[in-house]
């Protein structure tokens, strides 16, 4: 089981049960403080990013099958977490309120203590330009197309923006955190400022 670390699962099982808990929350929102709304959806959303991107790099640092073994622990979590919101839905809001804090940590941890078994890091340079570039090619598509909306110019070119550096960072620096980093603060971005633009007929 070289492939796997008994804590590190934990870890990976928590933030899965924080995250989903706060798309559950999200889902059956009625508050009427509306910044605390807001806050919700970056948090799940940023969560299920980051929990996608955990899996991604968790396979290029172990073994390609060793993320669909995750994803059934990730499964089980939901389906555990949905039968206890049926249930116990003032436990899954307390839940969804302590992942504000929780799943950050875990995410840090997560990525910490993944197993590493691969042992040729050159073999990951083609994925790295790869992906740099398309995430380059997507904010410029991002930075053309703003023009065609009426409101949120400067929300649409910040977000073109993080991710034409971030494309240029993760070629230039054969690294993951660049972009990790440009997804983030586009989809930051997104959430604050509006997920439905208005277009300019």
């Amino acid at each position: 089981m070289d492939n796997f670390d008994t804590l590190n699962i934990l870890f990976y099982c928590f933030f899965v049960l924080f995250v989903y808990s706060q798309q559950e929350h999200l889902r059956n929102f009625h508050g009427s403080f509306k910044k605390f709304g807001i806050i919700l959806s970056i948090f799940s959303s940023l969560g299920f990013y980051i929990g996608i991107v955990f899996l991604i790099y968790y396979g290029f640092k172990t073994v390609w099958w060793a993320p669909l073994i995750l994803l059934i622990f990730s499964i089980l979590i939901i389906i555990c977490t949905w039968i206890l919101g049926r249930f116990v839905i003032h436990g899954l809001l307390w839940i969804s309120i302590l992942g504000l804090v929780g799943w950050p940590i875990l995410a840090f941890f997560m990525f910490a203590s993944i197993p590493v078994t691969s042992s040729d890091s050159s073999s990951l340079e083609p994925m790295f330009f790869l992906l740099g570039g398309l995430l380059f090619l997507f904010g410029f598509f991002v930075l053309v197309s703003a023009r065609e909306y009426k409101f949120r110019h400067l929300g649409l070119t910040f977000g073109g923006l993080a991710y034409l550096i971030g494309g240029l960072l993760t070629i230039n620096l054969l690294s993951w955190w660049p972009l990790i980093g440009s997804l983030s603060v586009g989809i930051l971005i997104k959430h604050v400022l509006g997920d439905e633009p208005t277009i300019d007929e």
